[in-house]
């Protein structure tokens, strides 16, 4: 972004540099005074809530995994008060995933702050305001500071957070941080059962239209693989989660000896550049997708047969739209953020999984009850 220049001519800074400037300890002493000037007041008692809440569930994180992680809680809601009105205000960056449940009532997306997207956020908060919530949920427990003080300021007379932070005095009840190792959706559940609602089916959720599905049924016609079982490949990940390229490929390339069997390779925007350096060497009958919308890929994840993905936001999805996993996890996380649902494999390696541990594990998927009722 260019910089704003003042009346006179001077440079000004721009609003995102000066996000970046203000570390992050600053912004945690800032939130701690916020915390405490705006505590929040005594929790009417939750039988009080009546049978028709508005509820509003507060997930302000721009990274897919971290928002398909709230869909079990958004189940859970719905299910303990049939007649409720959902409302989830979330990073727009993937938002539409939210489209077409029917346990939520309105999405508010809300964009990255910067100077173009100031008068959006005021809109927002505006009408965070003027909503008259009965119910507000914090589904990062408390981390955020605009998570927080969103949940904070929807003035809803009953807000659930996480204990154990320096944001929690926000909310009027605090669930305790879960035991060692707990999976993330078992924090947000958690919460949940401070307000009475139990019994829970912890498996996310993404529902796609039929539209969407005859696209990616297009999609397969048009690559070839239409009538094959397939292995879609998710090559992208951050950091030291990445499971390298070229394992990808010679996994690819041993899969292929199985006649039965073709590979969707999906390369992200951050993949592109190592896919055109590998792209005169890919194994042959690899077929390549690019798709960036997130319900495309959704619909595409869901035809697949079995999905391979490092931990990242595509395993989760994949495990959403109710396709077997093959996650491979290289930090010691995986009891966090592990996959869950019936005919999921996990593998552990720090220095990640080896290629023939990865490809037996797709082969037992395949030929295994998981994998036969996909052909059904």
């Amino acid at each position: 972004m260019a910089a704003v220049r003042g009346d006179a001519g001077a440079p000004m800074v721009s609003f995102e540099a000066v996000h970046k400037r203000i570390s992050r300890g600053t912004r945690r002493r800032l939130g701690r005074v916020l915390a405490r000037c705006l505590a929040a007041p005594p929790a009417v008692p939750p039988e009080n809530l009546p049978e028709d809440p508005r509820i509003l569930v507060v997930r302000l994180n721009y990274r897919m995994g971290n928002l398909l992680l709230v869909t079990p809680a958004l189940h859970a809601l719905a299910r303990r008060w049939p007649r409720a009105r959902i409302f989830v205000l979330c990073g727009d960056r993937y938002a539409s995933l939210l489209r077409g449940n029917p346990d939520v009532h309105e999405i508010w997306p809300l964009p990255r702050p910067r100077y173009g997207t100031l008068g959006t956020i005021v809109r927002y908060l505006r009408q965070l305001r003027r909503t008259p919530f009965d119910l507000a949920i914090d589904g990062g427990r408390g981390g955020s500071l605009t998570g927080a003080l969103a949940v904070r300021l929807s003035a809803a007379p009953l807000t659930v957070g996480g204990d154990g932070t320096p944001y929690a005095p926000l909310f009027s009840l605090r669930a305790p941080p879960p035991p060692a190792g707990s999976h993330r959706i078992e924090g947000l559940l958690g919460m949940l059962r401070l307000v009475g609602v139990e019994g829970v089916d912890p498996r996310m959720w993404v529902h796609l239209d039929r539209s969407e599905r005859r696209w990616a049924a297009e999609r397969f016609a048009a690559y070839g693989l239409a009538g094959t079982r397939v292995v879609g490949l998710n090559v992208g990940a951050r950091g030291d989660k990445r499971w390298p390229f070229d394992r990808f490929l010679e996994l690819a390339g041993l899969l292929r000896r199985r006649p039965d069997v073709r590979c969707l390779l999906f390369v992200g925007p951050e993949e592109e550049r190592r896919f055109r350096e590998a792209s005169g060497g890919l194994p042959e009958g690899i077929v390549c997708d690019r798709t960036f919308d997130p319900r495309r890929f959704a619909a595409l994840l869901e035809r697949c047969d079995v999905v391979v993905s490092a931990d990242t936001g595509p395993m989760h999805l994949a495990a959403a739209v109710g396709t077997p996993v093959v996650a491979l996890f290289r930090r010691d996380n995986v009891e966090e953020f592990r996959p869950l649902g019936r005919g999921h494999r996990v593998l552990h390696d720090p220095s990640g999984p080896e290629v023939e541990a990865v490809r037996r594990a797709v082969c037992e998927t395949l030929d295994g009850p998981a994998g036969a009722a996909r052909t059904e």
